[in-house]
């Protein structure tokens, strides 16, 4: 049994204007002629040369763009990604007997979306912070602006932020990381293929159920959620089925359940 689901949707009016956060955040946003979740992205530049801070394409395509008031509703420099919903999904199942011998299997797809990763970059870290691993990738020294996009971990002085006050830098920085959390370098693909389910069994002979006082016997060993069999690197091992629901719950744990079926 093949099944497959197309999913396209447009926009064709929208009777109120839409901020930056609006279109940025993970679940999704909603502009005339585009998908009615369309996710939306700050468009990433490069790294700073001489203190590894991100920066970004401003309004009317101004480089070198480090701030961003996040309730602003010009938005027709933001980056389009493409829908937070997939477009294609679909399944494969099959069932296979020999004997008294049964084996099925599930294979789940869903083709076609973006995901925002969890911001997970900040301009300083607190000793209680669990930090990405990605981090070990930064930028330290000048020249790693053409070896990573992973933004270095700044201390409170240098650079841009030498005119302003203590308080000023830090807020500077804050902004211009929180950017970076809502960027063009922080989605990926939501594609995944999936083995689903696979169930095996087995039917005891009739005349050795009769003998117990059952008329069917059946021993089933099933296991779900059994194997991720593709999604995008980029996602670190992150389920993107967990994205798509939300990414408020746990994901889906691998289970195997035996069971034994038996008929009166």
């Amino acid at each position: 049994q093949f099944t497959l689901g197309l999913n396209k949707t447009e926009i064709s009016k929208l009777d109120v204007s839409r901020n930056i956060w609006n279109l940025i955040s993970a679940e999704g946003g909603a502009l005339l002629g585009k998908p009615h979740r369309g996710l939306y992205s700050i468009n990433f530049e490069r790294l700073n040369e001489d203190r590894g801070y991100p920066m970004f394409t401003g309004a009317d395509g101004t480089p070198g763009t480090t701030y961003f008031w996040l309730q602003d509703d010009d938005v027709d420099y933001l980056k389009y990604e493409g829908p937070v919903d997939p477009t294609v999904t679909g399944g494969f199942y099959n069932r296979l007997e020999y004997k008294n011998f049964s084996l099925s299997f599930l294979i789940k797809f869903a083709l076609g979306s973006k995901v925002r990763l969890q911001p997970s970059y900040s301009a300083a870290y607190l000793d209680m912070y669990n930090v990405s691993k990605d981090l070990i990738n930064r930028f330290i020294y000048r020249g790693d602006e053409y070896l990573t996009v992973i933004p270095s971990v700044l201390d409170s002085y240098g650079g841009q932020y030498e005119v302003l006050s203590e308080e000023q830098r830090q807020n500077s920085a804050n902004y211009t990381y929180n950017a970076y959390n809502y960027s063009s370098e922080r989605v990926a693909k939501g594609d995944y293929l999936r083995l689903s389910q696979v169930s095996f069994g087995y039917a005891l002979p009739k005349q050795m159920v009769s003998r117990i006082g059952f008329r069917t016997a059946q021993v089933n060993v099933v296991g779900n959620n059994l194997w991720l069999l593709y999604s995008d690197k980029s996602l670190n091992g992150v389920d993107p089925e967990f994205y798509s629901n939300g990414g408020v719950a746990l994901p889906v744990p691998k289970q195997v359940t035996l069971s034994v079926k038996l008929g009166f």
